[in-house]
């Protein structure tokens, strides 16, 4: 019964293997000077706190993502740009978590939809 199952497992990795050989030999290179990001549909509403919002979220998120959250309470803003920090290491200094929540609260907050 191991033997059987290290047989299908091999074999397994064998084809994945051989797979990912076959796909590396047939996928031409990517240019680098001609490969470019699609242009952003959307763009960031424009009020203080702007240039720390592309300083810092845009470094991970689209405009696009930024602006159909739902909207949000100040306390929900503020739990939303500590967990970014906390959770997925995003390198959003201390000082400038309340203009990034200052900014997200007037433009995507729950008054302003």
């Amino acid at each position: 019964m191991k033997i059987l199952s290290l047989f299908r497992t091999l074999s397994c990795s064998g084809i994945l293997c051989l797979t990912l050989v076959g796909l590396a030999e047939t996928t031409a290179p990517i240019d680098r000077d001609t490969w470019k990001l699609p242009p952003e549909p959307l763009t960031l509403r424009d009020s203080p706190g702007i240039d720390l919002m592309k300083a810092n979220c845009l470094l991970c998120h689209s405009t696009e993502y930024i602006s159909t959250q739902p909207p949000l309470k100040r306390s929900q803003w503020e739990v939303e740009v500590t967990k970014m920090r906390a959770k997925f290491g995003a390198p959003i200094a201390t000082n400038t978590v309340p203009g990034l929540v200052d900014y997200l609260v007037k433009n995507y907050g729950t008054t302003n939809r």
